[in-house]
């Protein structure tokens, strides 16, 4: 019987064909964009809902700030923003004004901030920073402006007064700013830190609020299906403390006479 010959075989190292062919490859490229496609909406949901939760947790920690500034003040809340006598902000060289955002720094916690993640750069104000001229606060909220140095404890319906809510600055987004405020500043001007009225002062003529973060408002037209910043909504901080979302028809000024009601209450 002839022996079988079990001598290496160096032929029987060489490497295996590993590519892919072009239809295999054609059908994992299908597969991958397919799951990519599935998978995009629950991350973009996912991420939305994060945002969400961080952007109330800013405006809670907001009322806390506001609470010690009033109680360290007479229980006076601090004035929206300090203006010339032609009302325009003392803003530095940079359009910057000093607001009440500046002042509530001082009080607002670490696990808090004035910048929601959902907002883009070019929606945010950038304000004065309370002690330091080479630093700013990049802000994404508003203070409405009847707030401003009145007692915390004046209102007559607190629990449905706004105080602040989430805004733009210069009509970024395409949003509701027809009365701009002014700057003494030689820089960009920047308004997002208050909301103001439609009209000059408040009269039968007033209809909504400005620079709320609705998109798409800027012709006046606050339907229900204008985007917010947020799912469900923009969130409002009411002058008890607590904190909820509404969509863009409540921007509408309720007029009771010569005096607002509601949430744009100014009394």
């Amino acid at each position: 019987m002839t022996p079988v010959d079990d001598a290496y075989d160096p032929l029987d190292d060489a490497p295996k064909a590993s590519h892919f062919s072009k239809k295999e490859a054609k059908v994992i490229g299908v597969a991958l964009f397919a799951m990519a496609a599935l998978s995009a909406p629950v991350y973009l949901s996912c991420r939305g809902q994060s945002y969400k939760h961080v952007c109330k947790q800013n405006i809670l920690g907001m009322s806390k700030a506001m609470n010690l500034y009033a109680s360290a003040n007479n229980d006076l809340l601090p004035p929206v923003y300090f203006a010339d006598r032609d009302g325009n902000s003392v803003a530095d060289k940079n359009g910057r004004a000093f607001t009440w955002a500046s002042l509530a720094s001082e009080y607002l916690g670490e696990r808090s901030d004035f910048e929601c993640p959902a907002a883009s750069p070019a929606e945010n104000s950038q304000v004065q920073h309370r002690t330091d001229s080479d630093k700013f606060i990049s802000l994404s909220y508003g203070m409405y402006l009847p707030r401003g140095a009145v007692s915390l404890s004046s209102f007559r319906n607190a629990a449905t007064a706004v105080l602040l809510t989430e805004t733009t600055t210069s009509g970024a987004g395409n949003t509701y700013n027809p009365l701009p405020i002014g700057s003494t500043g030689s820089g960009k001007g920047y308004d997002g830190f208050a909301i103001g009225w439609d009209t000059p002062t408040l009269s039968s003529e007033t209809k909504w609020v400005t620079r709320l973060a609705f998109q798409d408002t800027s012709s006046g037209q606050f339907s229900e299906d204008k985007k917010p910043r947020h799912e469900g909504g923009n969130w409002f901080l009411f002058a008890d403390g607590h904190a909820a979302t509404n969509l863009a028809p409540s921007a509408k000024v309720q007029l009771m006479g010569a005096q607002a009601e509601g949430y744009w209450s100014n009394r």
